[in-house]
């Protein structure tokens, strides 16, 4: 494929102007186009693997750079002989003043100053136009080389700046027509990926849907299920022997428990033992003292080794070092996320991480409300049966 390596010290063919072929780690071998109009550059990469070998790349590349050469033609030889250089003392591109001479016949140096005016004719060719300070006098020797000077710019015409050099356009419509869907396929791909991403948190949103449901399924079945091999919330069957037997009745509250038996052969039967065992199982549960939320998340767990309820001591390990942090852990919340708050030891010390994690835990708690809570599957099934006699009592 005759195409230019870019570390080869050779001129490029004209219909491969501005294109060279490198590969590297990155993206394999590829075909670069590089093209610079009025200080713009304009450049893109066609990799041979995804275009579909190097003569399809190579195409596609002499199509983009056809295009980009015609919507942004090259600099008119005119404009660029305009530029006024930096190094420039009359204030006009192309005029200058200069100073010749040369020794009499006595050997004195004789000065003949002029004003030149440099000509660009094309083809990177140039000539010079004198005219003498001497016969014509200072400003009328530069009017007339400015003049000069503009009248060889409007000869110029359209004539490009290094027309030699630019490109020769040699790309087909049909490899314009390529050159598009190669141009479109990246954006036809996003948006396939996009279709795909919002088609994947659809189904995620649908499993989380489902998950919640069988979750609350599930609660109600385990509210629904048995307490205990009587299916009676504190309540429990003995037999003493083989003709009687009785109800007993234990809970326990803050440490305390509560427990009493009630005999059939005392209670005239195991239908009237069981209603007596369960007006004093209601009776006592309705004298319990329920905690609030906020007292249920500020209680001290046993295996709490910070002095403060819902705050820890994180250490994570990791490839750049080792890095540890003071947790502050928000109360669990029914039907929501679990959040948590990390300050880093190294960054504010441990004492100060401390303080931070204590009073973002503060803050969490501060957040609940003032609810009563019920903590015990038990407690929930036996405080929701209360209730429901509370409303069908007249």
């Amino acid at each position: 494929m005759a195409i230019l390596n870019i570390r080869e010290h050779r001129q490029h063919a004209l219909e491969n102007i501005g294109i060279y072929r490198r590969a590297d780690a990155m993206r394999g071998a590829h075909v670069h186009v590089m093209l610079t109009r009025n200080g713009k550059i304009y450049q893109k990469y066609f990799v041979e693997a995804k275009c579909g070998g190097p003569t399809a790349a190579l195409r596609l590349a002499r199509a983009w750079r056809d295009r980009v050469a015609a919507q942004n033609p090259a600099l008119a030889l005119a404009d660029f002989c305009a530029i006024v250089r930096s190094n420039n003392t009359s204030g006009v591109s192309g005029v200058s003043r200069v100073d010749k001479g040369n020794l009499s016949s006595k050997g004195l140096f004789v000065s003949r100053p002029y004003w030149c005016a440099r000509l660009a004719v094309g083809g990177g060719k140039f000539r010079v136009k004198n005219f003498s300070v001497r016969k014509l006098g200072e400003e009328q020797a530069r009017v007339n080389a400015i003049q000069a000077r503009a009248d060889a710019l409007r000869e110029l015409g359209t004539l490009a700046f290094r027309a030699d050099r630019a490109p020769r356009l040699a790309s087909k419509p049909e490899d314009l027509a390529d050159l598009d869907l190669a141009l479109q396929a990246p954006a036809k791909l996003r948006l396939l990926r996009q279709q795909e991403q919002v088609g994947r948190q659809k189904k995620a949103q649908e499993r989380a849907l489902k998950l919640e449901a069988r979750r609350r399924r599930e609660e109600e079945d385990a509210l629904n299920a048995p307490i205990n091999r009587t299916g009676i919330p504190y309540i429990g069957r003995y037999a003493t022997s083989t003709c009687c037997g009785n109800w007993r009745v234990s809970m326990i509250h803050e440490g305390k428990r509560y427990r009493k038996t009630f005999s059939d052969a005392k209670w005239g039967g195991e239908g009237n033992a069981l209603s007596a065992a369960k007006a004093w199982r209601d009776e006592i549960f309705a004298g319990f003292k329920l905690k609030s939320k906020i007292d249920a998340a500020t209680r001290a767990h046993v295996r709490n080794t910070s002095g403060t309820t819902g705050v820890f001591r994180s250490r994570h390990v990791a490839q750049s070092g080792i890095f540890e942090y003071w947790v502050a852990k928000a109360p669990l919340t029914k039907g929501q996320p679990s959040k948590t708050k990390k300050f880093s030891i190294a960054k504010y010390g441990d004492v100060l991480a401390y303080n931070m994690a204590v009073a973002a835990r503060e803050s969490f708690v501060a957040s609940l409300d003032g609810e009563l809570t019920i903590p015990h599957r038990t407690r929930r099934i036996l405080g929701r049966e209360i209730a429901s006699k509370a409303t069908k009592a007249p």
